[in-house]
Formats: C-alpha cells, structure tokens, sequence
C-alpha cells in the first residue's frame, strides 16, 4: 500500500479504519518507517510532559495521538529545542498551545521587567518550526506567547480556520501585511510586546475581529486609538 494512503487510513479520525490500516500495513516498510517516525514524537512528548509535570503525565497512546485535536505543550522551557517535525501529521488539530515552550539559557538576560521580556542574548534563537505546518487545517486557536519571537512564522497566514491568535510577549517590530488573509480570526493578543509600533492598513480586512489587545505595546489610546478605530470600527481594542 503507498505511504500517502496509509497516512490518510492513519489520520482518518476513524479508530476502527486506524486498527485496520495497522493490521494490512504491518509488514510494510513505508508503514513501518512512518509508525516509527509517529512514534518519534510520542517519546517526544513523553520526555516534554515528563520535565513539566512528572507525577501527573499518562503516555498518549498510539490511536489518539492521530486524533489529537489539542497539542498543549506551554510552559515547558525547553533549551533551544525547536517543536519536533512529527507535529505536522497531527492533521485534526484544532488548538495549539505552545505558550512560553522555549527559553534562553541566559534567564537573566530575558527578563528585564517583572511582566515581559527586553532582551535577547546572542546565543538565543527563535522558536523554530517544521516544513508543513500549513498543512494544520483545522486549527483555530494558536498561542506562541512568550517565545521571543522577533516575527510572525509564515505558516500562521496559511490557516483558513483561525479564530483566535495570540502572540503576545514577543520581540516582533510589526504586522506583516498578510494579517489580512486570516479572514476568520475573532481574537488578536498582541499585549506585552513593548518593540510592537507598525500595524499596517491590512487589519481593516479582519471584518470578523472582535478583540485586539495592545496592552504594554508601542501604541496608545491618545496617539493611534482614532487610525485604529477607523480601521476596526466593530473591533474592541484594549491599551
């Protein structure tokens, strides 16, 4: 059996169609290389959810790692670890919460207020993320708060479903003009993100946001609070 069918029999969402591609696909290699590739990830999670929460941790058995429609793996603090490639099979997901997953070895040098980061050492990067992520349809809600980000990943304008993003606490500079392709999006958190100064006129085309919260970001109600009202006439925006 191709390996592209046997994907589609293992992310079917039907246990009783997984248990049956798990029986015909048994002795073949393509299958094997893929449920080892899955099973990569499992031990992967393991280890994330046994460094956050040792006592409380249950292994995700195989079934429904491929069914998963929730991947929380925030306020884990990983060294340096991007997220790991198998998260793009996880082709049910609907949230994703990665919220401060990944942090400096240097914690001095990142925080430099109570409430949000200032700096970044020179041995820091950002949050890296694998090839295909576009490929998460279904995704609606995504947090990728706290990760010292210095710009949106290109794969958050690739999610016709999504609702709610929030991406504050980051180092990003601006919007990129492609926040306007996220025609389904209701909530944008962009708070704690002091470097934030740039929204660009493309946000007027999120007709369905209802929220936008700029709270400690580079605008105020005083300076921006008439641009951003006449470009969101419906939305709330928060300072």
């Amino acid at each position: 059996m191709e390996l592209e069918k046997l994907k589609a029999l293992l992310f079917s969402g039907n246990k009783e169609e997984i248990k049956t591609s798990l029986e015909q696909g048994k002795d073949s290699t393509e299958f094997q290389d893929l449920l080892k590739h899955i099973n990569k990830f499992i031990d992967w999670k393991h280890s994330a959810e046994h460094f956050r929460e040792e006592d409380k941790y249950e292994r995700v058995p195989l079934l429904d790692l491929m069914t998963m429609k929730t991947f929380d793996c925030s306020n884990i603090n990983i060294v340096n670890t991007p997220v790991p490639d198998q998260i793009i099979y996880l082709e049910h997901l609907e949230i994703l919460n990665l919220k401060q997953y990944w942090f400096l070895e240097d914690f001095e040098l990142i925080w430099g207020h109570d409430d949000y980061p200032t700096g970044i050492s020179e041995e820091g990067s950002p949050l890296k993320f694998p090839v295909g992520m576009e490929n998460l349809k279904n995704l609606h809600t995504v947090d990728l708060s706290n990760n010292h980000l210095e710009k949106l990943p290109d794969f958050i304008f690739k999610l016709p479903k999504l609702k709610e993003l929030k991406i504050g606490a980051n180092y990003i500079y601006s919007l990129p003009k492609q926040i306007g392709d996220l025609k389904s999006l209701e909530n944008l958190d962009l708070s704690y993100s002091p470097n934030l100064n740039e929204i660009p006129e493309e946000i007027a085309q999120l007709k369905n946001l209802k929220t936008l919260n700029l709270k400690t970001t580079g605008f105020s109600e005083n300076s921006d609070g008439d641009r951003l009202k006449t470009l969101l006439p419906n939305t709330t925006i928060k300072y």
